[in-house]
């Protein structure tokens, strides 16, 4: 996982439209009369956007204030100020608009608040910029779409009362009951059929009536409005897109269809809401930026895992089976980028990550256990405890927010399993298991950075590690990155490679497992010869370091831009049907040419999978090397 701290929670939610002035973008270059190109010259045009404008809370009572934000961006002008205007409406009568200036909170973002209203109340907003044209220095002011949201009624206003009683009576909210139903899968595969399935998480029936689906934050025209559905408890209703046709299994509801598609090919955002956006239960998105609007959905932050996505406990995956109407199987890749819903219910704790001291996992030592911890914004988290070697202990908030830690003591040697269990304040919980291997007592263990890259092929698709110490090294929290962007490997399990022993990781979903040396998996991702290729080993624990690392650029800088690194005149060698290694193995330094530079790696005739390079034929060496940051440690 990249950046474990930044993928779990997102409370943000959109409840206004995007509103986009942007004049007339320069078309393609067009050939001249003497055959040349004439560029188009660049707009200096105004161009307002207000990015990702909600309010929050959601629902609103009469004792909240609402604060609603935006992010504002102005190209060829500079903004001055922000206003946030907005009117009340009692029953059928609208008040006059009042306007509130907006505080800069950074990097363009604004907010402001609006006052408590009473219940019942409707609220409408739209913010108004204020500026500067860079062109002419004239004045521009530009307006935002509208927001709004509805006060709930006070279920008791409360009055003079009786004489001794001492004030009004505090109002009552009542509980919507649609808060528990949960987007759970989505099907965008045209081929597959294309349908959208809701669950109710409650314990008791709930009736749909008004509830909508929307598609891309469009409001104004949703999916599907409900007409007085009855979803049971624990049950499914199912939503057909673009004439799908399904045979849904007994018991699941049939919300309808739609002639609206879920296109595949491009970024989606679904929600489960009511009164035109105003009350958003659910949300389902596959962009990294969940609050933009659609013309900026079309980036490479969207993820295409897969056709079909599930939901399961700890949020959405790719799904390795169609399930409409019935529970979630086979989660297979679970999205990097999720939003939370806006639900009374809470998701389940989301437990990232589990690990023990790396340098003495061995028996009679009182070890540290570390577990990463997360849940929504909806609930907190009551208990957290580890099972291991027969005993249950309890984890307590330690380093940073989000780190649970305790001690246990292992008895014997061999391999275990740590399961840790979180719970939160609705009763979900949130597990994960990961392996730990104890080794005997006085067991010395070697620092993470004896451990080296020591060859890459992409013609069979693998990179090979070796430990050059004669001590066992343990490799949880290093991962292996490839082009400053793509992670290959993150391990997250105490795995030990013993002393002066190979590893192996397989690219490309090839398969290398074997018993000869310690096989860490395959990755989707491949490995091309054909071009620059950097791929940089990485520890985490106990500080974020570059411990090694392959690069065949020509460029000075050590972690070029990839622009540089599809360019076939910038690579040192082409080594599309070579493995590139290190001699001696593991072994930045060549003793034999000591004047040369350090990370030494050389062209090999043959592959050497999982045992020494010394064996192999050398052919050449690559002579613009990458240095290392971290030493070699002595023994």
């Amino acid at each position: 996982m990249k950046t474990l701290m930044n993928r779990f929670l997102s409370v943000l939610f959109v409840l206004g439209a995007t509103l986009s002035i942007t004049a007339c973008q320069p078309g393609p270059a067009e050939p001249n009369d003497d055959g040349g190109v004439d560029t188009p010259p660049v707009s200096t045009e105004l161009n307002v956007k207000f990015v990702n404008m909600l309010h929050m809370p959601f629902e609103v009572t009469s004792v909240d204030k609402v604060n609603v934000s935006a992010k504002i961006t102005v190209s060829n002008g500079s903004l001055t100020e922000a206003l946030l205007n907005y009117t009340v409406s009692e029953g059928l009568i609208q008040g006059e608009p009042q306007s509130v200036k907006m505080e800069n909170s950074g990097v363009g973002h604004y907010n402001a608040d609006i006052p408590a209203q009473p219940g019942k109340a409707v609220v409408k907003y739209w913010i108004v910029a204020q500026g500067v044209k860079t062109q002419d220095g004239e004045s521009f002011e530009w307006e935002s779409d509208f927001g709004n949201y509805i006060v709930a009624e006070d279920a008791n206003q409360g009055g003079e009362g009786d004489e001794g009683d001492e004030g009004d009576t505090p109002p009552v909210v009542v509980e919507d009951p649609c808060k528990k139903v949960r987007l759970n899968e989505i099907s965008t595969g045209a081929s597959l059929g294309e349908f959208i399935e809701i669950y109710n998480t409650g314990a008791e029936d709930v009736n749909l009536d008004g509830v909508a689906i929307y598609k891309n934050l469009d409001y104004e025209e949703p999916l599907i409005v409900l007409k007085d559905v009855v979803l049971p408890a624990g049950g499914y209703g199912v939503l057909l897109a673009k004439a799908t046709t399904a045979t849904l299994p007994e018991g699941c509801i049939n919300l309808g269809t739609t002639d609206r598609g879920l296109a595949s090919s491009r970024a989606l955002c679904v929600e489960l809401g009511r009164d035109a956006g105003a009350t958003i239960y659910d949300v389902y998105t596959n962009t990294i930026n969940p609050n933009t609007d659609a013309t900026d959905w079309n980036t490479d932050g969207v993820e295409f895992e897969a056709k079909f996505f599930g939901r399961f406990t700890d949020g959405w995956y790719s799904a390795g089976i169609l399930t409409p109407g019935e529970q979630n199987l086979e989660p297979v890749t679970k999205l990097k980028h999720q939003k939370n819903a806006a639900l009374a219910v809470s998701d389940a704790p989301y437990v990232a990550s589990v690990g023990f001291d790396p340098t003495s996992i061995t028996t009679g030592k009182s070890l540290t256990v570390k577990a990463e911890v997360y849940t929504d914004a909806y609930s907190s988290i009551t208990k957290v405890e580890c099972s291991v070697g027969g005993s249950t202990i309890t984890l307590t908030k330690g380093e940073g927010d989000n780190i649970y830690t305790g001690t246990h003591t292992f008895s014997t040697e061999g391999n275990y399993t740590a399961t840790v269990t979180a719970s939160n304040n609705d009763n979900r919980k949130g597990v994960l298991s990961q392996g730990v291997t104890v080794l005997p007592a006085g067991t010395e263990f070697a620092s993470q950075a004896a451990v080296r890259l020591n060859e890459i092929n992409p013609d069979r698709k693998y990179i090979e590690l070796y430990n050059t110490s004669s001590k066992p090294v343990n490799l949880i929290g290093m991962y292996i990155e490839k082009n400053n962007e793509d992670i290959l490997l993150h391990i997250k399990d105490n795995i030990i490679i013993e002393g002066n022993q190979y590893a192996v990781l397989a690219c490309a979903s090839k398969d290398y497992s074997s018993n000869e040396y310690l096989y860490l998996g395959s990755t989707e991702k491949g490995l091309s010869g054909k071009k620059s290729l950097c791929i940089e080993w990485m520890a985490t624990i106990p500080e974020k370091v570059r411990i090694d690392a392959f690069c065949n650029t020509k460029d000075t800088d050590p972690r070029p831009k990839v622009t540089v690194w599809d360019d076939e005149s910038g690579c040192e060698a082409i080594i599309s049907s070579s493995s590139a290694g290190r001699y001696p193995d593991g072994q930045v330094v060549n003793p034999q040419y000591p004047d040369k530079l350090p990370n030494e790696w050389l062209i090999y005739e043959s592959s050497t999978l999982g045992y020494s390079n010394k064996s192999a034929k050398r052919t050449g060496r690559l002579r613009n090397q990458m240095t290392t940051i971290a030493p070699v440690p002595t023994e």
